[in-house]
């Protein structure tokens, strides 16, 4: 008995529930055509190039039946990982889009956002037989992809200038000198000043010289011969005694 390993067990309860989830969607929210149950979807995975490279993460790969008489169908996405994608799963809500041609594209989004809306149809088709079905190992091959555009440079908006609004002079108040009174300037009053007393050299005092005359005999008969004789003697030594005195006088004061 073979039995199945570990990685196959995980990628069956992967289809399985990815079954399970398309017949509920399908049986909730599909309106059945001439009354038909919708056929059992196909789960599909495989390896992806793009431009002969593997694809990179991110990219997200739909699944899309467009039948003439019926309304289009497109499955969930599922993204790129490793050069590869997992578990697109094909389920149509009836059994009208049997036999019809399922094509393979590359959708826009956050990583290639200026792919067109219908996207980049792969060059494999395959042909929808109903399931339940796994179709693992579906290699599937895009061209390469469009360049993003580049950015076209916007000009700057120039900024407008302000003109410059002229402001007239602000008129400048000349303020109004406000009188001061005089500051009384005080008068010093006046300080006595007592005399200064001059010192007045002491006048000498005249020294009288007195001649005493002593009279000799002879004098004395002179003097009795004659009262005249007498006079005229007396007369000429007072002359002189005062001559001496005052020359005296005079000496003294040019020597003070």
């Amino acid at each position: 008995m073979h039995l199945l390993s570990r990685p196959h067990i995980t990628f069956a309860f992967s289809i399985f529930a990815a079954l399970m989830i398309v017949f509920t969607i399908g049986g909730r929210n599909t309106v059945h055509a001439q009354g038909s149950p919708p056929p059992g979807p196909v789960v599909f995975k495989g390896l992806v190039t793009v431009g002969g490279a593997p694809a990179p993460d991110g990219l997200s790969i739909v699944a899309k039946i467009t039948p003439i008489l019926l309304v289009p169908y497109e499955s969930l996405p599922q993204l790129t990982l490793g050069g590869e994608y997992q578990l697109l799963t094909v389920g149509p809500p009836s059994s009208a889009y049997l036999y019809q041609n399922i094509t393979f594209h590359i959708v826009p989004n956050a990583l290639v956002p200026h792919l067109p809306a219908d996207g980049i149809a792969a060059m494999e088709i395959t042909m929808f037989l109903g399931g339940p079905g796994i179709s693992d190992g579906h290699t599937l091959t895009f061209p390469a992809l469009p360049l993003a555009p580049t950015p076209t440079p916007v000009p700057p908006t120039p900024t407008p200038v302000p003109t410059a609004t002229a402001v007239p002079p602000t008129p400048t108040t000349v303020p109004t000198a406000t009188p001061v009174p005089p500051t009384p300037t005080p008068v010093p009053t006046a300080t006595a000043v007592p005399p200064t007393p001059t010192t007045v050299p002491p006048i000498p005092t005249p020294v009288t010289v007195i001649v005493v005359a002593t009279a000799t005999p002879e004098v004395a008969e002179q003097e009795t011969a004659g009262t005249c004789g007498q006079s005229g003697v007396a007369d000429l030594s007072y002359l002189l005694a005062g001559v001496a005195l005052l020359g005296l006088i005079w000496r003294r004061k040019t020597r003070s």
